[in-house]
């Protein structure tokens, strides 16, 4: 298989289930690792040997089964994403928390537990999360599965803002309502 996705573009994998796309959507993340074929990121090869490697070069993947720990707060998980929790003073912390949960349509205290939130919303602080790290390609593997019209529409929202941005997206979904 071979596609390009450019800079500012959101580029949809749609396959029924079983059909490749998570494995697709997890090597470009840095999670699975291929066994043949080559990556071009930015007009370079690449080979992603961790999800750090990936977002060393802007690569941030959101899947339908999260990364939150719920026994963090919304503020601890979005910076524990980007490997950054104890480098920013608790304050800037919350500003910085806040004006991602606004970017992706969440509005709950940043202090609140993950453990509170629906899956919805968890998948909203992971978005915040993969958002903080400013990516160039941002991957969202069957991220809205099974939510609402309400979080898709927010999903929706922030894939507009990135375009604003230039980053592109990769969309990988098996429903054809959510592409």
């Amino acid at each position: 298989m071979t596609f390009h996705i450019f800079e500012g573009e959101t580029f949809v994998v749609l396959g029924a289930s079983g059909a490749g796309k998570s494995c697709l959507a997890q090597i470009l993340g840095g999670i699975w690792h291929m066994d043949s074929g080559q990556i071009f990121f930015q007009g370079r090869p690449v080979c992603f040997h961790s999800p750090e490697d990936a977002q060393a070069l802007g690569v941030h993947i959101v899947q339908k089964h999260g990364k939150i720990v719920d026994a963090l707060s919304i503020s601890e998980n979005i910076f524990l994403l980007r490997q950054q929790q104890f480098m920013i003073p608790r304050q800037q912390n919350s500003e910085q928390t806040k004006r991602l949960e606004h970017m992706v349509g969440l509005y709950r205290s940043p202090d609140t537990p993950a453990a509170d939130l629906s899956g919805p919303e968890k998948s909203l602080v992971e978005l915040a999360g993969a958002l903080s790290a400013d990516p160039c390609l941002l991957i969202l593997d069957e991220a809205t599965l099974g939510y609402s019209d309400i979080t898709r529409q927010k999903m929706n929202h922030v894939i507009s803002l990135l375009k604003q941005k230039k980053s592109s997206v990769l969309y990988a979904t098996d429903s054809i309502r959510d592409a």
